[in-house]
């Protein structure tokens, strides 16, 4: 009979396999997911192309087709070709015939299409290519004086959109490879270290248990769940020891009613070297390490701990002077670092009571390594001796560095948010302003249709159309009596057209220069960082209005500003644009509901000094209000009264203040009677007394309900 043999896969490469699986369909979700996002977005892009040329030739195809302007048109189907993923355009009549057409012979869809049909009509050709899936076809009515004169046919290439898709959906696939290898060999060694190394090591203690071996303990290496089943089994053992020892203990007590006095002395001496057994085991397996030293400072003996973290043996060591364990083999720096007396001949004479420094040893192979010391005096007769404690501090140490490493990456990650939290607001606005834009732009369109220049045209024409009777037609006919009052009225009407086409114009000009000015703010804010500098509040209060000028317009906002001359200011000032913008922003959506109230909107910005050691900003609403019970909550993270708020902006900018030495508070007699948030940040020199500031009382307004 075959036994199968089962194979045995370790916990460690279980754990590992488990989370590649994890990560393969996580990664590979979230592929599929951009990859077609980023098509999708794509071909709506390659289709709004094809729609603004469309468009355009759509727009200027009447006036030659009127004019039987084959070849303009010709060279206008060839131009829109020209252009990036175009693979034809043709310009048919009202009954599908062509009038003119372009298509780039050098392209393999026009070559196949061509290569199907058995004559080169542009019609059998156009139908041909209609079947290919990888071209985007798009149809634009030809208009004039509301009257369809034909279509404009324009085909688009999907080809380069596919090419992008692959080169995206290869280099999702790569990166997600490397992610699930990298983050697969760090959780194993992680698991490997931190979970395999102490079973294992307790696998080891057990089996010494069960071949009677009770002296060695199992090593403890962290102080977790595992860490403390170490030490209950480290203990576990000493009592199994101890009660063994007091077994024999008993057994020996009971010999000793009829042993001699020379067997009790061999009784005790042998206690003597159990003992001392006893002590240098604990000595070898202890975790620092640890180096006794005479009054001269020579290593008179060191553990197995100490030998392990200098790289030498007893040959090495036994007799070498103590400071050439240590870097630079520096007398000068040890005693500073223990406040010891310099002593031309010996510093070890002395005692040294107890003291911890943290100092660089240095191995016998010369490498460097951060360590711990803490030096003991002992007293053996008349001389002084020494145990010197070391503890390898370098995991520690660079525990540390990637703490640090880690804080600078929250404070990055912080402020990157926070900008980007900014730019929204900026997109939003400038948003809002182009609308503005549009409603200039139609009503230019709208003058320009309406425009009487048509019928100045036509009746220059009637005038050509007399010039050989002129004097006659104007002054016998209807028709030219009325052309005089008619030139008579043009000129004020066109007058007319001219003075409100200006007029939009320089309404289009003010509002790109607003939205200008908004971009420039934020860009300005962007690449200032984070750094802490000196600089005057006032102009970011008037940035921050900047930033938030379209929308607080576009809802009807009233902005009463109180803010005058106040002394410089220390901190970031990209986060406390940031967080003036956020309390603006804040005021102006909890004034939103005020037209269900037949409430103005209003906000009110003061700033002032409070006891020369500050300056405060206070931004009052007449809005909602905040309910008493909410007041203690409003700064936590992730707490919100709005219905798609994330509860993360007050939280943030609360920390934001916090970092930069200030405050942000807020106060509300209950809902619907408005809130004031006040923030204050440090004077730049707190220290001085300038007459032309006195001591202000933190103000809170409030806007009476109308």
């Amino acid at each position: 009979m075959k036994t199968t043999q089962q194979i045995k896969i370790g916990l460690g490469v279980k754990f590992v396999l488990l989370v590649v699986g994890i990560l393969s369909i996580t990664l590979g979700v979230a592929t599929t997911v951009v990859v077609n996002s980023q098509n999708k977005l794509f071909q709506e892009q390659l289709t709004e192309k094809g729609h603004v040329l469309g468009d355009f030739v759509s727009l200027i195809l009447p006036e030659l087709i009127l004019a039987y302007d084959f070849s303009s048109m010709e060279a206008y189907m060839k131009e829109v070709v020209s252009r990036k993923d175009m693979v034809y355009s043709v310009v048919v009549d009202n009954l599908g015939n062509a009038m003119a057409s372009y298509m780039d012979k050098r392209n393999s869809q026009i070559q196949l299409a061509m290569n199907t049909v058995t004559g080169k009509k542009v019609e059998d050709i156009i139908a041909a290519l209609k079947q290919n899936e990888s071209i985007i076809h798009l149809v634009f009515p030809i208009m004039y004086n509301k009257k369809q004169q034909g279509h404009v046919l324009m085909g688009i290439s999907r080809h380069r959109l596919d090419m992008l898709a692959r080169q995206a959906l290869l280099k999702q696939v790569l990166g997600n490879g490397a992610i699930i290898i990298f983050l697969s060999l760090s959780i194993y060694l992680v698991f490997r270290y931190s979970a395999m190394r102490p079973i294992r090591s307790l696998i080891a203690g057990s089996m010494d248990i069960s071949n009677g071996k009770l002296d060695k303990p199992v090593a403890v290496y962290s102080r977790d769940e595992l860490g403390n089943l170490s030490i209950a089994f480290n203990n576990m053992m000493q009592q199994l020891k101890a009660t063994i020892a007091e077994k024999d203990l008993a057994m020996d007590k009971l010999s000793e009613l009829n042993a001699t006095l020379e067997d009790r002395v061999s009784l005790r001496t042998t206690e003597l070297a159990i003992s001392e057994t006893r002590i240098r085991t604990v000595l070898d397996n202890v975790g620092e390490g640890i180096i006794v030293i005479d009054e001269n400072g020579l290593i008179i003996s060191l553990n197995p701990a100490a030998k392990n973290m200098f790289g030498a043996n007893d040959t090495e060591c036994i007799g070498m002077h103590f400071i050439m364990l240590l870097l630079n083999q520096n007398i000068e720096g040890l005693s500073e670092a223990f406040g010891l007396k310099m002593d031309e001949e010996n510093i070890f004479k002395e005692c040294i009571s107890r003291h911890r420094a943290e100092i660089e040893g240095q191995r016998m192979d010369g490498s460097v390594f951060p360590m711990e010391l803490v030096i003991t005096s002992m007293r053996l007769g008349e001389e002084n001796m020494h145990a010197c404690i070391t503890h390898d501090i370098t995991r520690r140490k660079e525990a540390e560095l990637h703490l640090a490493e880690a804080q600078n990456s929250i404070i990055n990650a912080a402020h990157k948010s926070g900008m980007a939290e900014m730019a929204i607001g900026v997109l939003h606005n400038i948003g809002n302003i182009l609308n503005s834009v549009n409603i200039s732009v139609e009503e230019v369109s709208r003058i320009a249709g309406n425009s009487k220049v048509q019928g100045l045209n036509k009746a220059n024409a009637m005038l050509c159309k007399n010039m050989d009777n002129l004097y006659e037609f104007i002054s016998t006919d209807d028709k030219g009596k009325k052309l005089l009052q008619y030139y008579l009225k043009l000129g004020s009407i066109l007058e007319e057209e001219l003075n409100q086409i200006i007029g939009e114009t320089k309404s289009l000009r003010e509002k790109t220069t607003m939205m200008k000015e908004v971009i420039s703010t934020q860009q300005a804010y962007a690449t200032d960082g984070i750094r802490v500098e000196e600089f005057k509040i006032n102009p970011v209060i008037e940035d921050a209005l900047k930033v938030q000028s379209a929308s607080l317009h576009k809802w009807g906002v009233n902005i009463t500003k109180n803010i005058p001359e106040t002394p410089t200011i220390v901190g970031q000032k990209s986060k406390l644009l940031q967080v003036v913008t956020n309390l603006i922003k804040n005021a102006k959506e909890a004034t939103l509901e005020n037209d269900a109230l037949n409430k103005e909107k209003e906000i009110i910005i003061d700033i002032g000094i409070y006891k020369n050691k500050s300056v405060y900003v206070s931004v009052t609403d007449n809005g909602v209000g905040i309910e008493e019970e909410n007041l203690s909550n409003i700064f936590n993270h992730g707490f919100t009264t709005k219905e798609n708020g994330h509860g993360f902006g007050l939280h943030t900018s609360a920390n934001s203040m916090t970092e930069m030495g200030g405050m942000l508070t807020v106060s509300s007699d209950g809902a619907n009677k408005g809130a004031c948030f006040t923030l204050s940040v440090p004077i730049a020199d707190s220290e001085r007394q300038d007459e032309s500031f006195d001591d202000v009382v933190l103000s809170q307004k409030r806007i009476a309900e109308n």
